[in-house]
């Protein structure tokens, strides 16, 4: 599935967003990108994300 190759983690006020693609080279699908922007505007509105 696609949203287990998008990871994100916290570990205090730091989020790490990973992607696990490796056979394919980290390479970027449609529902990749759209993961990567919902987590982004998650955590914009987050004050205590850094």
């Amino acid at each position: 599935m696609e949203q287990d190759l998008i990871k994100v983690t916290r570990e205090g006020p730091i989020a790490f967003v990973t992607i696990d693609r490796a056979e394919r080279r980290n390479a970027l699908t449609a529902d990749m990108l759209a993961a990567l922007e919902a987590a982004a505007r998650a955590f914009a509105g987050d004050e205590a994300t850094r």
